[in-house]
């Protein structure tokens, strides 16, 4: 499974399948899915459910800290993002610049 790759994914709950089988996939694998998450996006967008930039004045997170904590002595110092703990703070960091929020709050514990 290769985990460092950036980009758009979606949170895919399988028919026939419960949420403890829920998969992040990448866009570029969900080819015959792309009308439908088409028409997701732009209702979401249209109902309000999903801003747009500049519709957010606060963003607040907290991306887990155990991939880079001081206190993991197990952590990947030299490729903190190899973890798949630490790719939320990248998330965190992409959604902030998609939306231009005017503040951005992020508690991180090191």
């Amino acid at each position: 499974k290769e985990c460092d790759k950036r980009g758009l994914y979606f949170k895919v709950r399988w028919k026939g399948y419960g949420p403890s089988e829920d998969s992040w996939e990448p866009i570029d694998g969900l080819g015959n899915c792309r009308e439908g998450i088409g028409q997701f996006v732009k209702k979401g967008y249209k109902e309000k459910i999903l801003p747009l930039p500049g519709d957010v004045d606060v963003v607040c997170g907290g991306p887990p800290c155990q991939g880079i904590s001081g206190f993991n002595r197990f952590r990947n110092k030299e490729e903190p993002l190899a973890d798949e703990k630490n790719k939320q703070l990248v998330v965190f960091m992409d959604v902030v610049a998609y939306l231009q929020p005017k503040y951005v709050l992020m508690e991180n514990v090191v």
